[in-house]
């Protein structure tokens, strides 16, 4: 036995003896920061892929919902369809890749020093251009003082407008006369003014309330051009009063400013009108909308003329 455990003893013995000595070891921080490298690169990489997806498929889900702006170069805020709003906030530094916004024709030029004043367009001249006739009241309200026209028409044209944007300031002061003539004067279409006021607007909502007062009490048309055509006076005060006051007679203007003030239900049209343009998908102010046979065209309006042909088409 004692024999059988020298042995073993000198065979561990050979055994460690035969192992090479163990090194030293030392730390290696530039391998390590390294890896470390590289694991944030393929981390970084996978949070690219990642984001990049979702804003594609969110850009594409989202390609036919805008939110609704004022199309004039003066307004504050212009429309953005969301897939615009996503590549803004996910990929704000992305400059080169991001969808590239039309930007509208309209120009404000400035004068260089000593030169003259640019003359005003006939477009911008109507826009600024105070209203001071007042329209023949009827001597009992219209129950819907939004529409006007002929009972029979076959097609209903509704125009959804912004009495602070300045696009629609022009389509009413310069189109809307056109539109009336060939189409409602003559009993072919019928004309539905609704109310859009955006919410970076902050007098809209205000001048549409005061213009449906004057409609209640038969005044519609005279007020809705009194506010479209000094839209640059009251757009900056907010003084909607003041302008109105120019045009109605003092009884009738305490009238309507004691129904602005206290209508319990004076805003149910505009609220209404802001509903059906959701349903519409509204993209900008001014939009028309042609309704004929159960259809709804909806039209972002550039032109009298391009009008002109979709009603003409509807009417066939």
């Amino acid at each position: 036995m004692e024999n059988g455990e020298q042995n073993t003893d000198r065979w561990v013995e050979d055994r460690m003896a035969q192992l090479e000595p163990a090194g030293e070891w030392r730390p290696n921080p530039d391998g390590a920061r390294a890896r470390l490298r590289t694991k944030d690169r393929v981390a970084r990489v996978h949070r690219r892929r990642w984001g990049w997806s979702l804003a594609a498929v969110l850009a594409v889900a989202a390609s036919l919902f805008t939110i609704p702006g004022c199309q004039a170069a003066t307004c504050k805020m212009q429309s953005d369809t969301l897939a615009e709003r996503i590549w803004k906030t996910v990929f704000a530094g992305d400059a080169q890749n991001a969808p590239k916004k039309v930007q509208p024709q309209e120009q404000v030029l400035q004068p260089q020093s000593g030169a003259p004043a640019p003359q005003p367009t006939m477009a911008a001249a109507a826009v600024r251009r105070p209203v001071v006739t007042l329209a023949p009241a009827a001597s009992i309200p219209p129950k819907n003082f939004k529409l006007s026209g002929s009972g029979l028409a076959r097609v209903t044209c509704e125009v959804y407008t912004d009495y602070e944007c300045p696009a629609c300031a022009r389509f009413y002061l310069t189109v809307a006369p056109q539109l009336v003539a060939d189409y409602v004067a003559t009993g072919k279409v019928k004309l539905l003014h609704r109310d859009y006021p955006l919410s970076y607007h902050p007098y809209a909502r205000l001048a549409a309330r005061y213009a449906n007062a004057a409609g209640q009490l038969g005044h519609y048309e005279a007020a809705v051009q009194q506010l479209f055509g000094t839209q640059s006076a009251w757009g900056v005060s907010g003084d909607v009063d003041a302008q109105l006051a120019q045009v109605l007679a003092p009884d009738v203007m305490q009238k309507v400013r004691d129904l602005a003030r206290s209508g319990a239900h004076l805003e149910d049209t505009v609220n209404t009108d802001l509903e059906m343009g959701r349903k519409d998908q509204l993209r900008q102010t001014p939009t028309v909308v042609i309704a004929s046979k159960g259809q709804r065209q909806v039209i972002a309006f550039t032109d009298y003329e391009m009008l002109k042909k979709a009603l003409d088409e509807a009417l066939r």
